[in-house]
């Protein structure tokens, strides 16, 4: 079998797609708070913004909450990759 004949390919095709839309809710979702700070974003505000339904969104994250978890630990890594990138791998920690 190909992998355009129903393989793994299809599964991999949505798989990424997935986690684009997944980034992009993430993003945007981060912009809004940005913007106008935790408490005022709403998963309505969030579905506007990237033309989705609201109903979509559960399809991706289960509650408000859920997207909240996810934009924490997505800013976390990048804090951490961002962070482990400046120094310079010749500097020791103890001189940070």
């Amino acid at each position: 079998m190909t992998s355009g004949e129903g393989g793994t390919s299809g599964g991999t095709r949505v798989a990424r797609r997935r986690a684009t839309v997944v980034r992009e809710l993430l993003d945007t979702a981060l912009a809004l708070i940005e913007r106008d700070g935790v408490a005022a974003i709403t998963m309505c505000e969030l579905a506007a913004q990237i033309g989705m339904r609201p109903q979509s969104l559960s399809e991706y994250f289960a509650s408000k909450a859920a997207l909240l978890d996810a934009c924490s630990e997505m800013a976390s890594a990048t804090s951490r990759s961002d962070c482990y990138n400046c120094r310079s791998p010749t500097t020791p920690a103890s001189s940070w």
